[in-house]
């Protein structure tokens, strides 16, 4: 018998769940590595039921090495589907908006601790008077409130 037509052990080979879950990415995903080619996969049987497409566990843990993934292992048996150190780029851009000169409405409500719908009426003229000034401008469809009139309050 050929080699390619050998049975393979597919008790071991992991659901496109499973897959999915061990390289913190979606199914879709998954289903398009192996569209493409770069991963193996093969169909398993399953009594009374459709083959289940399943995928090689060794190929998925080089995967996970070069891409640096630990394997989860949560007590409670749940595993998140993403959970990824947070880039350079990511800390840049959380701190960059820190320091900001104009805050969207939302920013603005996380900068002070007051709601979103308060800030939109004080800064339309429909809300009560907080003692201070809010300049706002319009910036499309979002506002945009300057964080030193913020700092104010």
């Amino acid at each position: 018998m050929p080699a390619s037509a050998k049975a393979i052990d597919l008790t071991a080979w992991l659901s496109k769940a499973e897959a999915a879950d061990a390289l913190r990415t979606s199914i879709k995903t998954i289903e398009r590595m192996a569209a493409r080619g770069e991963l193996r996969h093969a169909s398993r049987l399953r009594r009374g039921r459709k083959p289940e497409p399943v995928f090689d566990p060794q190929q998925i843990e080089g995967i996970m090495r070069q891409r640096e993934l630990q394997p989860l292992a949560l007590g409670d048996g749940m595993t998140p589907r993403l959970l990824l150190p947070a880039s350079p780029a990511f800390a840049g851009a959380a701190s960059a908006a820190a320091a900001a000169r104009w805050l969207t409405l939302e920013q603005a409500a996380q900068h002070t601790g007051l709601s979103a719908g308060l800030l939109r009426k004080v800064i339309t003229g429909r809300g009560p008077d907080l003692g201070a000034v809010i300049r706002a401008v319009r910036d499309g469809r979002r506002w945009k409130l300057r964080r030193e009139d913020l700092d104010k309050l």
